[in-house]
């Protein structure tokens, strides 16, 4: 179950991390849309670049914690600690 928990928390780190880069490039210019035409026309202002960095910031952090959910999530499976006792399986209450 464990590693149930450390896989869903990598792929909703994993979306954020490419949501919060991507938006930071458009932000930038440095990516175009789909359509190559933007739905918006972005007026910086003095705090732009800042608000730029702590997209990318943000990505940079939610992907390298993506990263390191997915190492636990397979590393538990791999190793054989999938967090199911067999008292659970059985239907066992443990009482401690």
């Amino acid at each position: 179950m464990e590693s149930l928990k450390d896989f869903s928390f990598a792929a909703i780190y994993l979306v954020s991390g490419i949501y919060s880069l991507g938006f930071s490039m458009v932000m930038m210019g440095a990516a175009q849309p789909l359509s190559g035409r933007t739905a918006y026309i972005p007026v910086p202002d003095d705090l732009f670049p800042f608000e730029v960095l702590a997209f990318a910031a943000f990505g940079a952090v939610f992907l390298v914690a993506s990263i390191y959910h997915f190492r636990v999530g397979l590393r538990a499976v791999s190793g054989g600690d999938t967090g199911v006792s067999a008292s659970t399986v059985v239907g066992e209450r443990n009482l401690s």
